[in-house]
């Protein structure tokens, strides 16, 4: 809202220049003004005072948008106190710049007739004098040193709305850069994450699948299935705390480290054990791991596991049905120096299959907040016809996308599914 003030500001101007002061009085109140006024700095030409008297003056409680940008400016504005913000970007709050009490805006538009090319607002508080245009070309700009002071104020501005401009250009550079390289570490991780197992020409009557979307362009959720031996199969699947870069980063060394421990340690709890130090030395922030991790024996059936804080697999019987491991948590990787672990086995028989995920599955959210939680998961699963585990994977994702319906993903979902046909 904009509140013409004339009965005290523009008596306030007048008394400048008719009150009957003593003459030091007069020069001195006059000097101020005309020294506040970066346009009339140095000019002793009376005639100013006369112009600014015939001028309104408006006060604003709020912010006031006295300018819209593309519109047409017939006025000078003169800022006796505040502030005028210029935004040059409508859509940018960010990209402005703040013209302070003494300086004057509008001036640029008003010279050359053309629509204006910034949102022009009156910070709330601001005093602000209007000038017509007319007043300031046919009055105003005939003073001596009134045009060269604007002229060195408008090479100014123009410096600092470039400044601003080349500020925001080099940031969408920079983040222009830094999105290809999230790109690349991207394709990068995905390379390290296994997408055919050739484990299977070993086992013809085993089906293994396995898929991770991330929540970011780089993920935290990580999994690996292989051999390792002609008997048996090696599977694990994790989560690391925290989202972007430095999960992304412990992800590939905790990656890196399930590797070497499965083939070195004789068992899932040694595997964890020999992680649990490395990750809790090279631990950023106290950033830790829940991970499951298990050896199959493909003759018998049998899985052999240790869990260290990871949601507990599904079982999807040869009759549809659908149970979790009954299994107990154990402490995360990489906080103590000596968590405990929970260990465990269990039989998948032929026609069964394994489901394993993060947590990114069950956490999936809608637009009303609601989770897909653990009996949807299995209520999905059951739906899931028994052809193979790329089946069960695939069936699974569509049923949390459906769920979460477009609704922004929160967390990295992952799901292995191992399925053990007939021999």
């Amino acid at each position: 809202m904009v509140i013409p003030s004339s009965t005290l500001e523009s008596r306030q101007l007048g008394q400048i220049r008719h009150n009957p002061e003593n003459s030091t009085t007069q020069e001195r109140r006059r000097r101020s003004l005309m020294e506040h006024l970066h346009m009339f700095r140095g000019i002793k030409d009376e005639r100013v005072l006369d112009i600014l008297q015939s001028c309104p003056v408006y006060q604003f409680e709020k912010e006031t948008v006295l300018l819209h940008q593309g519109e047409v400016n017939h006025n000078v504005y003169l800022v006796l106190s505040g502030e005028i913000k210029v935004l040059l970007d409508e859509t940018d709050e960010e990209q402005h710049i703040m013209i302070p009490a003494g300086k004057c805006v509008g001036d640029m538009s008003v010279l050359d007739a053309q629509p204006v090319s910034a949102q022009v607002v009156a910070c709330a508080g601001a005093r602000i004098v209007e000038m017509n245009h007319e007043v300031f070309f046919n009055d105003m700009l005939t003073i001596p040193g009134v045009a060269k002071n604007m002229l060195m104020e408008q090479m100014k501005r123009v410096r600092r709305s470039n400044a601003t401009v080349l500020s925001k250009r080099e940031k969408e550079l920079r983040l222009e850069q830094l999105e290809q390289e999230l790109s690349i570490a991207g394709q990068i991780q995905n390379s390290v994450l296994p997408h055919t197992f050739p484990s299977l020409e070993l086992w013809p009557w085993l089906s293994i699948a396995a898929h991770m979307i991330p929540a970011r362009d780089i993920g935290g959720d990580l999994y690996d299935i292989f051999a390792l031996d002609e008997h048996r199969l090696f599977i694990q699947v994790g989560d690391v705390s925290g989202k972007g870069v430095p999960a992304a980063l412990h992800m590939m060394r905790t990656s890196a480290l399930f590797q070497v421990a499965a083939r070195t340690e004789h068992s899932p709890l040694a595997c964890l054990q020999h992680l649990n130090t490395p990750l809790k030395e090279s631990s950023p922030s106290f950033m830790f791991v829940t991970a499951f991790c298990a050896i199959f024996d493909v003759r018998t059936g049998e899985i052999t596991y240790a869990n260290a804080a990871h949601l507990p697999p599904v079982i999807k019987k040869k009759d549809g049905s659908t149970h979790f491991i009954d299994m107990q948590g154990g402490m995360v990787l990489g906080i103590l120096d000596q968590p405990d672990f929970s260990t465990g086995c269990f039989t998948l028989n032929e026609g069964e299959s394994l489901v394993l995920y993060s947590d990114g599955v069950t956490e999936a959210m809608n637009a009303q907040e609601e989770m897909f939680e653990d009996s949807r998961l299995l209520q999905a699963l059951e739906k899931t016809e028994h052809c193979g585990a790329q089946h069960l994977v695939d069936q699974l994702f569509s049923q949390v996308q459906s769920f979460a319906n477009g609704f922004t993903q929160s967390d990295d979902i992952t799901v292995v599914a191992l399925h053990r046909g007939q021999q």
